[in-house]
């Protein structure tokens, strides 16, 4: 893997994926002064030896079997090989690294790390990716070799090497993803290129020597840790209001498209209503009406009284963006009610309890005007009997009660 970088150790990783390791465990690494030469993953039955320029071996204790790391880390202990014992989560080992001696490495200068130029800009100084004559048209599978290919490619990558799959792929429209990818692998792998998702891990002799070798002069500056950070690409705006589901376009006469339609002038419909009404597609309907209701932003709720909660803003953007007329007109507050359905109980109802009549006001006599006082005289004291009161005082103001008192 070429000489290493001055102040860096070799190291070598046991154990874990090697996915794990190329993707994060090296990159935490390379912070503490430590360059992963060589690796073992755990899926290895046998040891085997370790490299003669080996100074560390990092073991990873949660991802290896002690049939693989007992013979190598005796091997290791043998020749003064430094043993770290590791594991899979950064927050574990940094603090094993740092008492082992291995502290995290101070920045190499105050200033940022370089970024490496704009795909725009290297466009301008690299070579053209091949272009369809008039004459000879160019196929797709066919425009170049794989070799050609990845020649091209690598010289992209020398100029950039922060240069992702995407923009590749806008570079050369013509050629198909899986060959493309496989051209950008093997050009990476010869300069000892490992892309990450927001920066790669650059091995600085190999890609000196590999461009020295197919002779391409590289005006980037790699710096000693080997990482380049990517150029952030900030994403598009979207429309506020509009959802992300709408972004792609629902052709005319689809299901979607149908469904759509109906759900803006019935927002109550249920699944069972929208099966009946497209009873020829009537399996769809579920998946589709849950696409539809959430463009309109609806969100149904189920019982006797069927309601939906609309959220207005995307109802109009979403009627506005696809030419929805005479749809349903959603009220201020956003909440739609249908009325109670029919209840149909599976057993006989319940007998109701008898309700106490209620006994009209006795009526005045003009003969005798206080024979409604006399009437509520009569039943005061039938009441009075009954809860055993002597005597009872009515006043403006207070009521006195006397009881009677047994005494036994």
């Amino acid at each position: 893997m070429g000489a290493q970088p001055a102040g860096l150790v070799p190291t070598v990783v046991l154990g874990g994926e090697a996915s794990l390791i190329s993707d994060k465990i090296a990159a935490h690494l390379l912070e503490h002064g430590l360059s992963v030469i060589a690796h073992h993953d755990w899926y290895k039955a046998r040891s085997a030896p370790l490299p003669d320029a080996a100074r560390v071996l990092f073991l990873m204790t949660d991802m290896v079997g002690h049939s693989l790391s007992t013979p190598m880390v005796a091997e290791a202990r043998s020749r003064g090989i430094k043993v770290v014992y590791g594991c899979r989560k950064y927050a574990v080992f940094a603090s094993r690294l740092d008492a082992a001696g291995f502290p995290v490495r101070a920045p190499e200068a105050p200033a940022p790390l370089p970024v490496a130029p704009t795909v725009a800009a290297t466009l301008t100084t690299l070579p053209e990716p091949p272009e369809p004559t008039e004459d000879v048209p160019m196929p797709e599978a066919t425009t170049s070799t794989n070799h050609e290919l990845e020649e091209q490619v690598a010289r992209l990558l020398a100029q950039d090497p922060t240069l992702s799959n995407r923009a590749l792929v806008r570079l050369y429209p013509r050629i198909t993803y899986t060959r493309l990818d496989a051209a950008a692998r093997a050009a990476r792998q010869a300069l000892g290129i490992s892309p990450q998702s927001r920066y790669v891990v650059i091995m600085r002799e190999t890609f000196l020597a590999a461009c020295a070798e197919r002779g391409i002069a590289s005006s980037v500056s790699i710096p000693e840790s080997g990482i380049m950070r990517r150029e952030a690409v900030k994403p598009a705006k979207v429309a506020r209001g509009v959802p992300k589901a709408d972004l792609r376009d629902i052709r005319e006469g689809t299901l979607l498209k149908k469904v759509l339609v109906y759900l803006s002038r019935h927002p109550l419909a249920t699944n069972t209503d929208l099966a009946s009404v497209f009873s020829e597609q009537a399996g769809s309907i579920p998946g589709y009406a849950t696409k539809g209701r959430k463009l309109l932003g609806l969100s149904t709720g189920r019982g006797r009284a069927m309601s939906a909660q609309v959220d207005a803003t995307k109802w109009e953007a979403t009627c506005r963006r696809y030419g929805l007329t005479d749809t349903y007109p959603v009220p201020p507050s956003g909440v739609l009610v249908r009325g109670l359905r029919e209840h149909r109980p599976s057993v006989a109802p319940k007998p109701q309890k008898p309700v106490a009549a209620t006994v009209p006001a006795p009526e005045a006599s003009a003969a005798d005007p206080l024979k409604d006082v006399r009437d509520l005289v009569e039943l005061l004291r039938a009441e009075m009997g009954k809860h055993r009161i002597e005597s009872l005082t009515l006043t403006a103001h207070e009521t006195k009660v006397q009881r009677l008192v047994t005494i036994t």
